[in-house]
Parts: C-alpha cells; sequence; structure tokens
C-alpha cells in the first residue's frame, strides 16, 4: 500500500479547498468534518494506508493550511504555555513548552510556503 502522506496530500488539498469553497461552512467543527471526511474517502479509493495516526496528521495539516491565518504555525501560536517557535526549515519546526524543545509533528511542503507564511 501507499503512503498517502507523501504522494497525495496536494490532491487532497485541492479537494478539501473545491469543497469547502462550494459549501455552506457554519463552523469549524463542519469544516473538519468535511476534510475528515476527504481525506478517509481519497485513502479508501485509492488503496492508500489506513494508519490513524498518520490520518490524524493530514487532517490537522490540512485543517490549519485552509483554515488557518498562519497554517500549521497557529496552534503552536495560539497555546500559551508555548515560549518560543523555532523554524530552521520547511520540515525542521520545533516549539519551547514549559523549558523542553520538541519537535513539531507537522511539516511544511516547502521553502516556499514558509517564506509565504512569515510574509503573511
Amino acid at each position: 500500500m501507499e503512503n498517502i502522506y507523501s504522494k497525495d496530500v496536494k490532491k487532497i488539498l485541492n479537494s478539501v479547498q473545491e469543497r469547502l469553497s462550494n459549501t455552506a461552512v457554519d463552523s469549524e467543527e463542519r469544516a473538519f468534518e468535511i476534510i475528515a471526511r476527504e481525506v478517509f474517502e481519497y485513502s479508501k479509493l485509492n488503496g492508500c494506508t489506513n494508519d490513524y495516526l498518520m490520518m490524524k496528521k493530514i487532517i490537522k495539516k490540512i485543517y490549519y493550511k485552509t483554515r488557518t491565518k498562519l497554517n500549521i504555525l497557529q496552534p503552536l501560536i495560539d497555546d500559551d504555555q508555548i515560549t518560543e517557535i523555532m523554524v530552521n526549515g520547511y520540515d525542521q519546526i520545533f516549539y519551547e513548552k514549559n523549558n523542553i524543545i520538541k519537535r513539531y509533528d507537522i511539516s511544511f511542503d516547502n521553502n516556499e510556503e514558509v517564506i509565504d507564511v512569515l510574509q503573511s
């Protein structure tokens, strides 16, 4: 089975963006539901891996990309316990929480995406 994350996130993202633009979304819960459905449907139709943790990670990433201004960094910024965010590259994001530096489990797709977010 293919790994859905490495191969198809961009296709799923495009599908989600189209669905969200054509659907009345009255709450963030509804948006999250639409995104989750798209990810699971795509995975099922394309014989991709059904790894729950990977699917959860993809759903979160697409949610942040489509529903927040600061993309995947938004939950880090919103967390009052995080004192520092370090973006060393599109796939090297770290944060300090309670005096402990941790690696973020979600990454940008490329350096251009990092630059776009940082310039917004």
